[in-house]
């Protein structure tokens, strides 16, 4: 997974991410789901 990750350009974990964002993964998907055709 971490190799993959890194193939694609990702270096950072979803915890990192989080903190980056101030994003939460709940809120995420929350705000995901509300977009029409996903």
């Amino acid at each position: 997974m971490l190799s993959k990750r890194r193939a694609l350009g990702y270096e950072f974990t979803v915890e990192e991410w989080r903190e980056a964002t101030g994003f939460s993964v709940e809120e995420l998907q929350g705000e995901l789901s509300e977009i029409p055709g996903i």
